[in-house]
C-alpha cells in the first residue's frame, strides 16, 4: 500500500503548524518572514527541505507515519518549485529533495529529478491525456518519454495517471477514456518498470465497447508480464550497477548502418 506525501503543512493543523513555525522549519521569503501559499484552497507553508536539520525533521515524522500506518511506498508530491521565493536556488531545492527521498527505507515515487540519478527513487511523470493518440502528452509520448528518461539515466519511472481522478473537482469517474485507448496503454506499459493502474479496468466509464471486458484485457497483459518479469528485473539489477536504461531504443542492441533506426520512436528493448 502506498501513500502521498508532500512538504505542506497546512494551517488548519494548528499543534505540527506551530510546532513547525517555532522551530524555523519552514521556507522563508527574503525578509525573513515565513512563506505562505494556498494549496488545494488551504493555506499553509512548505518544509524547507533544503535545510539538513529541516529534512531530518521530516524523516522522522515520516518513519513515524509509515510505522504506523503500515506503508510500504510513499509518494512524493509537491517537487514543483513555482512556490519557492525567488532568493532560493531552484535545482538546489530540486535535489536535495530527491536525495532526501532516496534517502528514505521505502519504495519511493517523486515527480522531477535534477542530476539526481543516483538517488533510488521512481521517477513519476506527468498525467497523460486520455484523449490524444499523438506525441504531445498522448499516448505516443508515453513511449517516447520513457525512452528519454531511461537515457538521461532514470532508468526506475512510472508514466503517471491517464486522465482526472475522481472525486476531483465536478468529476465522478475516469472520463473520456476509450476502451480501444485503454487496452493500448495496456499492452505498452505492461512491459515497463512498474505498472500504475490509477484508472482500475472496471472502472465503468470505460465500457463503452461491450465486446471488450477491459478486467480480462487486464488480467491478460499482467500475464504476459509476468512471462517476462524476470528479465525485467535482471535488467534492473543491471540499471543499477551500469544506469543503463531498462527500457531501451532499437539502435541499443541492434547494430545497423541506417541512420533510419535512430529516428524511431514507436519501439523499444528491453
Amino acid at each position: 500500500v502506498s501513500v502521498s506525501i508532500n512538504h505542506f503543512v497546512s494551517m488548519k493543523n494548528t499543534v505540527l503548524f506551530n510546532q513547525c513555525l517555532d522551530n524555523g522549519l519552514f521556507l522563508l521569503a527574503d525578509n525573513e518572514e515565513v512563506v505562505l501559499v494556498k494549496k488545494h484552497e488551504d493555506y499553509g507553508s512548505f518544509l524547507n527541505i533544503a535545510n539538513d536539520t529541516v529534512s531530518e525533521f521530516f524523516s522522522r515524522w515520516l518513519v513515524a507515519f509509515m510505522d504506523k500506518h503500515q506503508f510500504k511506498s510513499v509518494w512524493f508530491d509537491g517537487i514543483e518549485v513555482d512556490y519557492l521565493p525567488w532568493h532560493y536556488n531552484i535545482t538546489d531545492f530540486t535535489r536535495a529533495y530527491m536525495e532526501f527521498a532516496g534517502n528514505q527505507d521505502y519504495t519511493t515515487l517523486i515527480h522531477g529529478g535534477y542530476f539526481s540519478q543516483s538517488q533510488a527513487s521512481f521517477i513519476t511523470t506527468l498525467d497523460r491525456t486520455p484523449t490524444s493518440w499523438d506525441v504531445d502528452n498522448g499516448l505516443k509520448s508515453i513511449l517516447t518519454t520513457a525512452l528519454s528518461l531511461g537515457i538521461a539515466g532514470y532508468p526506475f519511472f512510472t508514466v503517471g495517471s491517464l486522465g482526472e481522478a475522481p472525486n476531483s473537482k465536478n468529476v465522478v469517474c475516469y472520463g473520456g477514456i476509450s476502451s480501444e485507448f485503454y487496452v493500448r496503454w495496456l499492452q505498452l506499459i505492461a512491459f515497463f518498470p512498474a505498472v500504475q493502474f490509477s484508472v482500475p479496468p472496471w472502472d465503468e466509464c470505460l465500457h463503452s465497447d461491450k465486446n471488450i471486458s477491459m478486467v480480462a484485457v487486464a488480467l491478460d497483459m499482467m500475464n504476459v508480464r509476468q512471462d517476462i518479469i524476470q528479465d525485467i528485473l535482471d535488467l534492473a539489477t543491471e540499471a543499477v550497477d551500469t544506469g543503463y536504461p531498462i527500457i531501451r531504443p532499437l539502435w541499443w542492441n541492434i547494430e545497423v548502418e541506417s541512420e533510419e533506426i535512430w529516428k524511431i520512436n514507436d519501439e523499444f528493448l528491453i
